[in-house]
């Protein structure tokens, strides 16, 4: 009876020591108190299933982002402009990207996963019609770096922290991988896993250099590189 008493204080107590654990919100509010959500695009293309991925900002302000399909569809990278308020196709064929960056010089780095996907991190111009060249001449150069080992399926994660993305994974680490990756100290976990699972590459797209040098810090054995540096930059 008395254990079950202290049982009952402790669960009792439980939710105020958590409480008291997480310390309040601090700084300016980002969200207005009456703030709607707006539906800003509905897909249009006869493409089954899937999900939207990797916004990033344009130098001109626009907004690209990734629509994923499942199974054997191309996928497309969707051009958002905030001053009309229209969704536009930027290519139809995507070779399945998921995240997406815009770097220092204007081009747009994207991650192509697995699934029918190109399995690589190619770079686009101004306009589709520059992918091939400029593809072709991203790819030569990261191969060099990568000892041309093919990535499996590359994607991009943004953390509150600092931004940075893996464009690595392998069968078994994926659930990993998509979870819960919101803070430095979880990307560590997620990092040690990968390289426990084998994999011996890892790119990081962005504009910081925190998980490459973190990666080369904790992991010597493996091979840690910046996409920057991999495309020249």
């Amino acid at each position: 009876m008395r254990l079950l008493a202290v049982l009952t204080i402790c669960l009792l107590l439980w939710p105020s020591a958590v409480r008291a654990q997480v310390p309040k919100p601090t700084g300016d509010i980002i969200v207005a108190p009456d703030a709607k959500l707006e539906l800003l695009f509905t897909r249009t293309a006869k493409i089954a299933g899937g999900l939207t991925e990797g916004p990033t900002a344009a130098p001109d302000g626009s907004i690209y982002f990734s629509d994923i399909p499942f199974g054997k569809d191309k996928g497309m990278i969707l051009r958002y402009d905030p001053r009309t308020g229209k969704t536009t196709v930027f290519t139809d064929d995507s070779r399945k990207s998921n995240g997406l960056k815009f770097d220092a010089q204007g081009f747009l780095i994207a991650c192509e996963g697995a699934d029918e996907g190109g399995r690589a991190v190619s770079r686009w111009g101004a306009s589709p019609a520059r992918l091939l060249q400029v593809l072709r001449e991203a790819q030569e150069e990261m191969a060099e770096h990568l000892a041309a080992a093919r990535l499996s399926a590359p994607s991009t994660t943004f953390y509150s922290a600092f931004t940075g993305s893996r464009v690595s994974s392998v069968e078994g680490v994926v659930d990993c991988l998509s979870r819960g990756m919101t803070s430095p100290v979880r990307w560590l976990q997620v990092q040690r896993r990968l390289v426990e699972e084998g994999i011996e590459r890892q790119i990081e797209v962005g504009p910081g250099d925190t998980l490459s040098r973190m990666g080369r810090r904790d992991h010597p054995h493996v091979f840690f590189i910046r996409a920057a540096e991999a495309l020249g930059e």
